[in-house]
């Protein structure tokens, strides 16, 4: 199968994430989608008519630079989106085994390749953190403990009010995925859902 080519962004637009349903061990599959980044701020008046589905941001422990996974898009002729490890397993325990997702991972949302646009979408991430509906955590390794989930949130809340002079709106931890289980905050290995980091 041929590699996704990325089309360049138009200014103030950024790319997500529609991940198609799926079990554990089904291949994972997604369209990659353009959407203008104002209409997702919740201070735009220019939102067209609430027709903008809210997305989750994520964030991750990168890990290796080697791209071993793949996303199969849906929408470009079954291209392949390379990806890390950490990324790919990430995404496979974060989707729905019912329905669809809709996020912003900057490993295939931005154009790794391209130097332009990593630093356009580089200058766009505080935005998009504070556009998406709640930013999902994984930081890999073993699933933490409740009292580690519950000291790894008061110390990020801490951080947040010393620099930000707010904290969490709200956070926990997430269960460990089991297949069956379709829970919005059932993310699997070692994962803290925030709703309001920024």
């Amino acid at each position: 199968m041929p590699v996704y080519q990325y089309q360049t962004l138009k200014p103030g637009y950024i790319r997500l994430i529609e991940l198609l349903p799926g079990r554990a061990d089904d291949a994972l599959a997604g369209e990659l989608i353009e959407v203008f980044l104002h209409e997702y701020e919740s201070d735009s008046t220019s939102s067209s008519n609430g027709a903008c589905r809210s997305f989750e941001a994520l964030s991750y422990v990168w890990g290796s630079d080697a791209k071993p996974h793949n996303l199969i898009s849906s929408s470009g002729g079954g291209a392949l989106l390379p990806m890390t490890a950490s990324l790919h397993g990430f995404l496979v325990r974060l989707r729905y085994s019912d329905r669809q997702r809709l996020v912003w991972a900057d490993g295939i949302c931005i154009n790794q390749n391209d130097t332009r646009e990593k630093e356009q979408q580089v200058g766009l991430m505080a935005r998009i953190y504070r556009s998406a509906s709640r930013v999902v955590a994984d930081l890999g390794g073993e699933a933490p403990s409740p009292a580690d989930s519950e000291q790894l949130g008061r110390f990020i809340d801490g951080c947040l009010r010393s620099l930000t002079g707010r904290g969490l709106r709200g956070y926990g931890s997430s269960k460990k995925h089991t297949g069956a289980q379709t829970s919005p905050t059932t993310v699997g290995n070692a994962s803290v859902i925030f709703r309001s980091v920024l």
